[in-house]
């Protein structure tokens, strides 16, 4: 029990050789009692330690008054309080919060997701089966493994204190950082040998026949650079060390082919994101006092920055990509794609656009598939035009694989109707932003840190899947319904893993806010 131990081990030898002094052998014994009501073994030293320092304090002031040592420290430890009512007083503050009702909120949604995407898959097999053909069949189910080891990883983020990641945020950003070199590797067709080995080793080291896709974790590197801040605060080198953080991911996160590809969706999507996060990270930092530069200027400079940085990118790919060609760069950076679910006008724009590039019709009904499968969509109820669309053999195998076993937010809205699906959004949009107040209120900065922060990604997804949905945003970027459904009934369970991660972290911020 690190100090406490061992200054209870030297007062058992002082007592021995009658070496201790009766006031010495007073505060002890309170001390011993005091500690003996606290169930949470790790507070016992932090409490033991404060409320030491209180008698020394009080017994040196009464000392000054003209009292005996041996009445300074009676009064003192009188003052405190009953030992036995005063550790059970401070028992109910410094100990873990209960976290059945938040663990079980997750695993709730993860269930109900589970439903979702096993109903939307029970009731389509016909369609599935003819459309898919004999390439997928192994993947069109809930693998119960994948899933019960992202549940796993979500129960033990969640029973360790988040304080204790600290010691290992270097380590672990940096073993993050090698995500993007791989995915690099992959692309360029560097080091491809020993990429697949390691592909290869994952799914069966896991088991099955779905595998996890090791580079794709980007998401976890927001609390982790998190963490770091806050484990650099008061060394050398903060802010350097930080913005090296910062800097290095993102560099590695670059993809060059997607600027340079006239046929790329929004270019760069993970690296604007990711940047857009770590950015919210540093600027929260900044207000906690984490990080000490001036509280408005450094938000100004950094949303300036930022925006400057992404308006740099899009003149970059307008003038050198798309040659200064509006209707080029209109397509490339998929503005085209925007309003379509509200104008029959604008469908019909996109469709000749294709149509065009592409030379042919046979192609085009598949880009408009997430609009089209909403068309008719109820308030509760399958869209007719869901079944319809999958009954006439009008798409892919690749495409109907896509939404059906990802859960689309578009798939799910068809199939249930909007009203439940709404209802889940908003019920997990309250969930997370009642998880996110808890680690608000709390007093450790890094807490507060990482709650905001998880918070923010994972509200900004729910945010911008439903724009997606309903064709509000540039290019597709396919971010599911959101974090905890997109995935479960794929090869790759990856993104549930990272996020349960994530939910871990918020929870794990709850449970330990009063003993951290």
């Amino acid at each position: 029990m690190g100090r406490m131990n061992k200054e209870n081990d030297k007062d058992n030898v002082l007592r021995r050789d009658g070496n201790i002094t009766e006031e010495t052998d007073r505060k002890l014994q309170y001390l011993s009692r005091l500690t003996e009501q606290l169930q949470y073994r790790p507070v016992r030293q932090k409490i033991y330690r404060e409320y030491e320092d209180h008698i020394d304090d009080e017994t040196e002031y009464r000392i000054s008054t003209g009292m005996t040592k041996e009445e300074a420290v009676e009064a003192a430890v009188e003052q405190m309080g009953d030992p036995v009512e005063t550790g059970k007083a401070l028992d109910q503050i410094h100990r873990p919060e209960k976290v059945l009702l938040p663990w079980l909120g997750v695993l709730f949604v993860l269930g109900l997701g589970m439903a979702l995407v096993y109903y939307i898959q029970r009731d389509m097999q016909g369609q599935l089966w003819s459309l898919v053909s004999a390439a997928y069949p192994g993947r069109i189910h809930i693998n119960r493994i994948d899933l019960f080891l992202c549940i796993i990883i979500f129960t033990a983020v969640t029973y360790f204190s988040y304080t204790k990641y600290q010691k290992f945020s270097v380590w672990a950003g940096l073993v993050l950082m090698i995500t993007p070199v791989w995915y690099f590797m992959h692309r360029t067709g560097m080091g491809e040998n020993i990429c697949q080995i390691l592909d290869d080793a994952v799914p069966r080291i896991l088991g099955g026949e779905k595998g996890w896709i090791a580079r794709r974790y980007y998401l976890l590197y927001v609390p982790i650079f998190g963490l770091m801040i806050s484990y650099w605060k008061g060394k050398p080198h903060q802010l350097g060390k930080s913005l090296l953080a910062m800097a290095l991911p993102l560099v590695l996160s670059f993809d060059p082919a997607v600027t340079d590809d006239e046929l790329g969706s929004w270019g760069n999507f993970t690296f604007w994101t990711i940047a857009l996060y770590l950015v919210f990270v540093f600027v929260m930092a900044v207000q906690l006092e984490i990080i000490s530069l001036p509280k408005r200027r450094t938000t100004w400079i950094a949303g300036i920055t930022f925006v400057l940085a992404k308006g740099i990118y899009m003149l970059y790919d307008f003038a050198v990509v798309c040659h200064a060609q509006w209707s080029v760069y209109y397509h490339h950076t998929g503005w085209n794609i925007m309003f379509t679910f509200f104008s029959e006008k604008r469908r019909q724009e996109y469709s000749t656009l294709w149509k065009t590039l592409l030379g042919e019709d046979s192609g085009v009904p598949l880009l408009l598939f997430h609009v089209q499968i909403m068309q008719g969509i109820k308030w509760i109820g399958t869209s007719d035009v869901l079944t319809q669309k999958l009954a006439q053999d009008q798409a892919s195998a690749d495409q109907v694989y896509l939404y059906i076993t990802y859960g689309d937010l578009n798939t799910l809205m068809a199939y249930v109707g909007i009203l439940p699906v709404v209802l889940v959004l908003g019920a997990l949009t309250a969930f997370t932003v009642w998880l996110v107040r808890r680690a608000w209120r709390q007093s450790n900065r890094t807490g507060r840190l990482l709650g905001t922060s998880i918070g923010f990604v994972i509200l900004f997804r729910i945010f911008y899947a439903t724009a997606q949905a309903f064709s509000l945003t540039p290019g597709n970027h396919y971010l599911g319904l959101i974090p905890v459904f997109g995935g479960i009934g794929t090869e790759d369970y990856s993104g549930i893993a990272e996020t349960l991660a994530l939910y871990g972290m918020l929870i794990s911020i709850y449970r330990y806010r009063n003993v951290s």
